[in-house]
């Protein structure tokens, strides 16, 4: 969540109108209504209810989101949306069907996954064919990872951040300069 935030602040920054993003659910409405559910304190209440009896993380999130969402893109879609609602952003969140795998790194025609752009950028190879024209920024990873560092530094109370733990908040703090 901490990464999802800061991103969606950042391109706020850059004046983005529009977020694209993978999603099996591939529903607006039902994301945009489980990030407003998560934006809820009674949501934190009963996700803690449900950790305290022993529950897994993924089951309690579910348990109090009251439905279930088990995939990666889309519990990140949920994160994105969250910072967009939460600061009352001008960003209109917009859901992409996924029809591959989350990691996949092979070629199903044009539609690759973003771990296999990352790998082919990574690798200096031409991506322009697969993603939608005009929708890249160019991503500059130690910039992305000093941007993320000074809000951990700086962040009086990381406990905020869903995931973040107690004792996990102190930890950040203490390696980050490692």
């Amino acid at each position: 969540d901490i990464f999802a935030e800061a991103s969606v602040k950042i391109l706020n920054n850059l004046k983005i109108t529009k977020l694209l993003f993978g999603s099996e659910l591939n529903d607006i409405s039902i994301l945009t209504s489980l990030a407003k559910k998560q934006l809820n304190k009674s949501f934190d209440r009963d996700l803690k209810k449900y950790l305290d009896e022993g529950i897994n993380y993924p089951t309690a999130l579910n348990k109090a989101l009251g439905y279930k969402v088990d995939t990666p893109n889309d519990l990140l879609a949920i994160s994105y949306i969250k910072p967009i609602i939460k600061n009352g952003f001008n960003i209109e969140p917009v859901s992409i069907q996924r029809t591959n795998g989350y990691h996949d790194n092979a070629l199903y025609d044009d539609i690759v996954s973003a771990s296999n752009i990352r790998n082919r950028i990574a690798n200096h190879e031409d991506i322009e064919r697969y993603i939608p024209e005009g929708n890249i920024l160019p991503i500059n990873y130690d910039l992305y990872f000093n941007l993320l560092k000074h809000k951990i530094i700086t962040e009086d109370n990381l406990e905020k951040y869903l995931t973040v733990d107690e004792g996990l908040d102190n930890r950040l703090k203490k390696v980050i300069n490692e």
